[in-house]
């Protein structure tokens, strides 16, 4: 009777086998998931619009989500000096801690 309960040394492998790809599979879900997680957490804010505010303006928006930036003068007599033109990385982007946001402003032709 106790026989029919013991496995063979065969059957026992097949089963520690199914147990290692359960774990497996296992951890790889779960690293998957702490890489997402940390993914998302590295993303420090979403980018609003600037396009059309005074640099000014776009200057408190980025130091209260505080965010680095740096500004490229576009010359130009059609738009009001002062105005932002562009952006970059695009408005709704998730920017990281570190990431430098530039910012293009209209300049008078002198």
């Amino acid at each position: 009777m106790l026989k029919k309960w013991m496995l063979s040394t065969f059957e026992i492998k097949i089963k520690l086998r199914g147990v290692y790809m359960l774990l497996f599979v296992t951890l790889l879900i779960g690293s998957i998931f702490v890489y997402k997680s940390i993914a998302y957490n590295n993303a420090h804010a979403v980018l609003p619009n600037f396009i059309g505010m005074t640099l000014s303006e776009a200057e408190v928006q980025l130091d209260t989500i505080g965010v680095k930036f740096k500004t490229k003068e576009v010359i130009s007599n059609v738009i009001v000096s002062g105005t932002v033109v562009a952006q970059s990385p695009a408005i709704g982007t998730k920017i990281g801690k570190d990431e430098i946001i530039s910012i293009d402003v209209c300049k008078r032709e002198e």
